[in-house]
């Protein structure tokens, strides 16, 4: 298997190409900025699609992590955000079908659920997200199925990521927010109450290549998550036990997300029945990311 991993410069990206080449396949890493060291990588936005073709050339599996994912960034500029999404997938595809590339994996998100639907979150649920990268994503699942009808021989996969943390991701995301401010006693946080359903990069990237070993042709959906909800604060007390340190927060009403439900955790037996499940709790992940957090190749 030869796989292009987009956006191979990301805290996704830059675990997925890390991971598929310590296993023995040949990586193509695709990207605007610096891909892992020992990546076959070529530099490009993807957005060009004439140079994500030169790049796709003899793939044939593509693992799509270019994308927008901080929350502010989003927000900041909602239009770029659905250039990088929309445009950056229409072209992965049209590539595909160029290229002969059969395999599409595309990290969408537990944000394509909401409020409206019922705990635990579930595949085969309504897609009605409350936020724009939910809806973004939603697109993007909407496109994949649409090729499997024009391409039946393909394989498109959806990989459902709640919240994602591990070693090198940056501080627009919570865990390496908090890390970064160990020792501060007047952190500004919005509700400590919050709970989300937090996954360990490791386990991310082992439920990766059990689908792509796995699944079969069409279009398939796939929630990867720990089944469960941790708050905020739990988070925070936990990181407190494992680096020494303090932490406490003051309140900070600007960051209240009222689009957001207090709670939000999939259900995973749909990927258990491939024989992945969790295998790093809190504890350890937390424990991992503080000790390795400057070096994203560390899973």
């Amino acid at each position: 298997m030869k796989i292009l991993v987009t956006g191979a410069g990301g805290f996704l990206g830059g675990h997925v190409s890390a991971y598929f080449m310590r296993a023995g396949f040949s990586v193509v890493g695709y990207s605007r900025g610096e891909a892992p060291e020992g990546t076959y990588f070529v530099r490009g936005d993807i957005l060009d699609a004439e140079a994500l073709l030169r790049a796709m050339d003899g793939c044939d599996t593509v693992i799509h992590c270019a994308a927008v994912t901080p929350y502010a960034k989003i927000m900041a500029d909602r239009e770029a955000a659905a250039r990088i999404y929309l445009q950056g997938m229409r072209n992965v595809l049209a590539c595909m079908a160029k290229t002969g590339a059969r395999t599409l994996l595309f990290p969408s998100s537990g944000k394509v659920y909401g409020k409206k639907t019922p705990l635990p979150y579930r595949e085969d649920a309504p897609l009605q997200p409350d936020v724009y990268m939910g809806s973004l994503k939603v697109e993007c699942e909407k496109m994949m199925r649409e090729y499997t009808n024009a391409h039946p021989e393909s394989r498109m996969i959806a990989a459902r990521i709640f919240n994602i943390y591990g070693p090198g991701q940056k501080t627009d995301f919570l865990v390496p927010k908090l890390i970064a401010n160990l020792g501060n006693e007047n952190m500004p946080m919005g509700p400590a109450g919050t709970r989300r359903d937090y996954i360990y990069i490791g386990d991310v990237l082992r439920a990766f290549a059990i689908l792509l070993d796995k699944t079969q042709n069409g279009f398939c959906a796939y929630n990867i998550g720990s089944g469960g909800s941790v708050s905020i604060d739990e988070i925070r007390r936990t990181l407190c036990e494992v680096s020494g340190k303090t932490l406490r927060f003051i309140n900070d009403p600007e960051q209240i997300r009222s689009e957001e439900p207090d709670e939000e955790y999939g259900c995973i037996e749909k990927i258990r029945a491939l024989g992945w499940q969790p295998e790093i709790d809190l504890t350890q992940g937390l424990r991992r990311t503080v000790s390795g957090r400057s070096n994203p190749a560390r899973n």
